[in-house]
């Protein structure tokens, strides 16, 4: 009897007990593949290692706790290294794997053995498991070269969402999964140096995991823009901008793409107070993305000049239902007396 692929669930977590549960039984209930799962707690302050004594028990379950938080990227990293077997997943502790997840992804790796990573359509859900809507890639082929990758990682991350398998032998000829202290876009930076390092990637159209996308995930919160746009710079500087300059392609381009991704963040800037440090960072941040100031200026420029277009827009209304309710107000007004005297009396 043939005996079934071995594919490893890498399960980053910090403080999301809540939903960890989910992930690891998703992942433990895989069709048609055995999984093993691997799950990095970047010391945890809730109920997280009460969830993974439910799993204790169970030989397909490794469970590391660090005694101090590594961050985002060193976490994911550290767990991404551990496995042994031809694939792996990487999965957050919030998301869900659909059961034919593995199975689907990994025979698509095994007959494109060109390629380092296998990526889905997913189902988007809310933090309470609401399902709201699909994410699919406006893409027709299964497989996208590196060329192509290259070129498409401009404009951005370019998944449904970053639920993604891994064919190990790939990761480990880099010489690291993320770079060092980068916890913002480091997912969107190892597509790159994958597709640099010559490896395709392919895409399913099956709707094959769930992404958890929190209430206030559009919302603004101190420091994290920073983080998110000195993220990027890294992608532009240390992955694109000297594999633009090894193949001699037209830099004006890459320059291009970082400005409208610039104009793309400076919309958050009207959620951050004025006169604080972090927008002054953020601001700061934008201008070297873009690499020209008046770029980011006139922008903002433009922004509020929108946003009071259409707040008179918004006011127009208004001012026409208030002088209507006068004018009728007005009208009862002559009528109710006419009525009281018995003038509509016949």
């Amino acid at each position: 009897m043939r005996s079934q692929m071995k594919i490893a669930v890498c399960i980053p977590t910090f403080n999301q007990s809540k939903y960890l549960r989910i992930a690891v039984r998703s992942a433990l209930e895989q069709s048609g593949v055995e999984t093993e799962v691997w799950v990095s707690d970047d010391a945890s302050t809730d109920e997280t290692p009460m969830v993974m004594r439910e799993f204790e028990n169970d030989p397909r379950v490794r469970y590391h706790r660090h005694a101090k938080n590594q961050g985002i990227a060193a976490n994911a990293g550290w767990v991404m290294e551990q496995p042994g077997t031809p694939y792996f997943v990487r999965l957050d502790s919030d998301d869900v794997l659909k059961p034919d997840y593995c199975r689907v992804l990994s025979e698509m790796l095994c007959r494109h053995p060109d390629s380092a990573v296998a990526h889905c359509a997913i189902e988007e859900i809310d933090e309470h498991g609401k399902h709201n809507h699909h994410r699919r890639l406006g893409r027709t082929s299964v497989e996208q070269t590196a060329e192509a990758a290259l070129i498409g990682a401009t404009s951005g991350y370019r998944v449904a969402a970053n639920i993604c398998m891994f064919r190990t032998s790939a990761l480990r000829q880099l010489p690291y999964v993320y770079r060092p202290e980068m916890n913002f876009a480091e997912d969107w930076d190892l597509f790159v140096r994958l597709a640099v390092a010559g490896w395709n990637n392919v895409y399913c159209s099956d709707t094959l995991a769930e992404y958890r996308v929190w209430s206030d995930a559009g919302g603004y919160r101190s420091g994290r823009k920073a983080s998110e746009i000195r993220g990027v710079l890294r992608l532009f500087e240390e992955t694109l901008q000297p594999e633009w300059d090894r193949r001699d392609w037209e830099t004006i381009d890459l320059w291009k793409a970082r400005r409208r991704l610039a104009v793309t963040h400076a919309k958050t800037l009207a959620m951050i107070p004025p006169d604080t440090e972090d927008y002054q960072e953020v601001h700061g941040l934008l201008e070297d993305l873009a690499g020209n100031r008046e770029v980011i200026e006139s922008h903002l420029a433009f922004t509020k000049s929108t946003i009071g277009r259409f707040t008179e827009s918004l006011a127009q209304p208004r001012r026409r239902l208030r002088a209507h309710a006068k004018s009728v107000y007005l009208r009862v007004g002559k009528i109710i007396p006419l009525v009281q005297r018995g003038f509509f009396r016949r």
